[in-house]
């Protein structure tokens, strides 16, 4: 029985590669070959080419999986840095409004304290009179 091996590389849509090597077995005719071994050789290739294709298959799923899983952890990567420059945002705009207040109570303080003084003038000015 003489053989022959050939290896290829299979590419697929997920930019993946698959190296397979395939052995072909030949069976010489001669006086002790039947049908039988005919059918057997026939199956054996079958089989291997099933192996193969399995195999392809399983590798093909594989890189789907990670390829998944990758895309999982970068969409979690990219929510949580949206996440931290949202709080981000709402902190600083709470600063800011906080500091909005404090300045608007400041000057409110000082307008009443101006008003105060005037009226106090006004009155000392009538009284004085």
């Amino acid at each position: 029985m003489a053989s022959q091996s050939f290896s290829f590389v299979a590419r697929g849509t997920s930019n993946f590669k698959v190296f397979q090597t395939i052995t072909r077995k030949y069976i010489h005719s001669g006086s002790g070959s039947t049908t039988q071994d005919a059918a057997s050789a026939a199956k054996r290739g079958l089989n291997e080419a099933m192996r193969t294709g399995e195999n392809l298959k399983n590798q093909a799923a594989s890189t789907t999986e990670n390829i998944a899983d990758r895309t999982k952890d970068t969409t979690h990567g990219m929510a949580n840095k949206a996440k931290q420059a949202a709080e981000g945002a709402w902190e600083s705009a709470k600063e800011t409004a906080q500091k909005s207040k404090e300045n608007v109570f400041s000057k409110t303080d000082e307008a009443k304290e101006t008003v105060k003084e005037t009226a106090k003038r006004s009155m000392n000015t009538k009284n004085n009179s």
